[in-house]
């Protein structure tokens, strides 16, 4: 009996030094981007902008959401763009700045860093772009706004957990989205 154990192990030793093991990296799935169509978003709000055509607008349910507030839905890369709206005529435009802010910098504890951008689209329109690094579920912000009529601001949110590596061509690809909606931004006075 000891003896056919013996050759049990000898013959299970060989068979399995026949193949060398290499082990192979950690692989992520592979992400299908569409081509870049837009579409004008125009619904009666004050403002128009252009949007991607995979993006679905829907007005924002919220409670406490005012007229003009909506969300761009991103469901295949589970993602959103919450898009608010002030009219200047009724908030001070301090007030919907420091808002703003008040939102970006929710995020300190999560992030890494968060970089402002100031930017002008216009002689008469500006704003700022936060670049958010690190695990956070936002890592896009924006306010842009006339200073006598208009503010409004975006954030892009993943509604799911996610790890920044992974989801940095989404980012980038949805970022470049949120950048096309500013270019075409236009108010109506």
């Amino acid at each position: 009996m000891s003896r056919n154990r013996f050759y049990l192990f000898l013959l299970l030793g060989f068979a399995s030094c026949q193949h060398d093991y290499t082990p192979k990296p950690r692989g992520f799935q592979h992400i299908d981007l569409p081509k870049k169509e837009y579409e004008l978003f125009d619904v009666g709000c004050p403002f128009t902008f252009e949007f991607p055509k995979y993006g679905v607008p829907v007005p924002d349910t919220d409670p406490k959401a005012e007229a003009c507030w909506m969300n761009l839905h991103f469901p295949d890369y589970i993602a959103t763009l919450h898009i608010s709206y002030k009219d200047l005529t009724k908030t001070k435009l301090h007030d919907a700045i420091a808002d703003s802010r008040t939102f970006v910098y929710k995020h300190v504890i999560k992030a890494e860093a968060i970089d402002e951008i100031p930017f002008q689209l216009d002689s008469q329109t500006v704003g700022i772009r936060y670049d958010l690094q690190g695990n956070t579920a936002n890592h896009y912000q924006f306010y842009v706004t006339d200073r006598k009529k208009h503010f409004l601001r975006a954030a892009l949110y993943f509604n799911a957990q996610t790890i920044p590596d992974s989801v940095e061509p989404v980012l980038e690809f949805l970022r470049a989205d949120a950048e096309h909606l500013l270019k075409t931004l236009k108010w109506k006075n």
